[in-house]
């Protein structure tokens, strides 16, 4: 959290850092959950500028380090929660970015030559995750059908999302019983910007009716647990990192 606030851009030394906090399994385990927290408290506290800018750092430190082979497995273990927490973060990167943001989100897209807009960057990095996972064929699928595109848009946002979903019951299918449980943990339900996409979403991951939703979902070897519900963590999250910026 420390390396978080000096340099929330994630500049060369900040960079290398991450790289060497990863080269140790037992570690990222660790690191890549409170990135995660980080990165969904902007969910919980949408109208608090400090907590909008850890979640962008977070992100640009996942964008960082993804490929990284160290991350790999930690990666693939909290898979589930990585592509809900970056879907909702497309979802509400299409609002307005709140004024804190601006500054650290120009040094972020100078350092690492990332998209003008802050939603391409989330878009970016999903496609990272996935292609990290494997789904190269998903990831050509959803650029025939444009989900990209309009998944940015507020008026197509929430059939992009359907689709975005299906693709994933298709490509990803071990998957989708650990992401629909994480889904419905989070406390973003009766709040208007989230409940269309979120639904649309949640309808096509629960289509596959012979998946046991109560079966932790596993790639290959490894086997994706359910790390302790976000709503559980983000009040002492906050009073602890809030005032960092």
């Amino acid at each position: 959290m420390g390396l978080l606030c000096c340099a929330p851009w994630c500049d060369g030394a900040a960079a290398l850092m991450w790289r060497t906090i990863g080269s140790s399994g037992q570690v990222v385990q660790e690191v890549l959950a409170t990135l995660l927290s980080v990165m969904e408290s902007s969910m919980f506290f949408p109208r608090e500028d400090n907590e909008a800018v850890f979640a962008l750092a977070a992100t640009v430190v996942l964008w960082v380090t993804v490929h990284a082979p160290e991350w790999h497995t930690a990666v693939l273990l909290h898979s589930p929660r990585l592509l809900v927490a970056l879907f909702l973060q497309i979802v509400s990167s299409t609002e307005q970015m709140p004024q804190g943001v601006e500054g650290v989100w120009t040094a972020c897209r100078e350092e690492h030559h990332l998209p003008s807009e802050r939603s391409r960057f989330a878009v970016q990095t999903l496609k990272a995750l996935l292609c990290r996972l494997g789904a190269h064929e998903m990831l050509l699928a959803l650029e025939d059908r444009q989900v990209w595109d309009n998944l940015l848009c507020a008026d197509t946002q929430h059939d992009a999302a359907g689709l975005l979903a299906r693709e994933m019951r298709h490509g990803l299918s071990p998957l989708c019983p650990c992401i629909a449980r994480h889904l419905l943990s989070l406390p973003i339900w009766g709040q208007p910007r989230w409940d269309l996409p979120a639904l649309a979403f949640l309808v096509e991951q629960l289509q596959d009716k012979s998946q046991e939703a109560e079966t932790p979902a596993s790639i290959g070897d490894l086997t994706s647990p359910l790390t302790t519900p976000p709503a559980a963590e983000q009040t002492r999250w906050s009073s602890r990192h809030s005032s960092c910026l």
